[in-house]
């Protein structure tokens, strides 16, 4: 639960924690580096290219998406086989949420 702002809403409380310090550092950038020559620079969640040219810091940049949120596996990284390339504003806004379901464009 977080606690009341200013504005009377509450703010979320997130692990400001990097991931070394989570205790998972070293092995999620060489997870991240066999994805990157495993996977093509696809985001599994828009389906369009990412551009790997792009600052890490970039809301279109690369990032190896969870399939499984982080607390069901604690500080274990997961196996390559349960990630997937997103762009780093996808992957943000999915958060510890279910992979998103594809829907057409329209009802025919």
């Amino acid at each position: 639960m977080g606690s009341a702002t200013a504005f009377g809403q509450a703010a979320s409380v997130t692990d400001k924690r990097t991931t070394t310090e989570k205790g998972r550092g070293r092995q999620w950038q060489l997870l991240c580096e066999q994805a990157r020559r495993v996977y093509p620079p696809i985001c599994w969640i828009c389906h369009r290219e990412i551009d790997l040219t792009l600052a890490a810091t970039d809301r279109m940049s690369w990032t190896l998406d969870h399939l499984d949120p982080v607390a069901t596996h604690g500080t274990q990284v997961p196996p390559i086989e349960r990630t997937r390339p997103a762009h780093r504003a996808h992957n943000s806004s999915r958060k510890a949420g279910p992979p998103p379901q594809h829907r057409p464009s329209r009802l025919w």
